[in-house]
């Protein structure tokens, strides 16, 4: 399961906000290490990608390792009986190209399911009628897990209404309690 914790770009998103809003220095430095904190974000999420893509390359080597081996067999083989080692070297292939397919889809999934995360935790944030922080989003396959505190239903079903009309989103999971802080 792939848990993405915003709480600190969000805050960082309020400060820069507010920094705009206001001449006070102070202001200005929060924003300042506002800024800080939505690039270590970044630099997060394009660590997460890259495992992920690091997971799907290696998962692709062994496909191919596997296929190379059964490819050396059907060659030794070929001297015993020829038509044999035809259909070793086909089914190999379908085993390799299956493993290399899985790999992907792997992969995919895992950067599609950040993405959705992001994008969800993106939209909770930006909406004023929705306390974002206080809201912690999940995604497992498409599937997003709301969980966390809202101060009203109002509140709760929105972040599902926005969760649900975010792209990639196959289901929502509404566990956020209301009459939290």
């Amino acid at each position: 399961m792939i848990r993405t914790n915003l709480w600190l770009p969000a805050l960082a998103v309020f400060a820069v906000l507010g920094a705009g809003a206001c001449n006070d220095p102070h202001a200005h430095e929060q924003a300042d290490q506002a800024g800080d904190a939505i690039k270590v974000a970044g630099e997060e999420t394009a660590e997460a990608a890259t495992a992920a893509g690091d997971a799907a390359m290696e998962d692709t080597k062994d496909a191919a390792q596997n296929a190379g081996d059964a490819m050396h067999q059907a060659g030794e083989d070929i001297s015993d009986a020829a038509h044999e080692a035809g259909h070793d070297m086909a089914e190999a292939a379908d085993e390799a190209g299956a493993k290399a397919e899985k790999a992907g889809d792997k992969a995919k999934m895992k950067m599609d399911d950040a993405g959705i995360t992001a994008a969800v935790k993106s939209k909770l944030l930006a909406d004023p009628e929705v306390k974002g922080l206080a809201i912690d989003v999940d995604t497992v396959g498409g599937k997003v897990t709301l969980s966390g505190t809202a101060k009203t239903a109002y509140e709760k079903e929105e972040a599902e209404k926005l969760a649900r009309h975010t792209d990639g989103v196959v289901s929502v999971d509404n566990k956020i309690v209301v009459g939290g802080k």
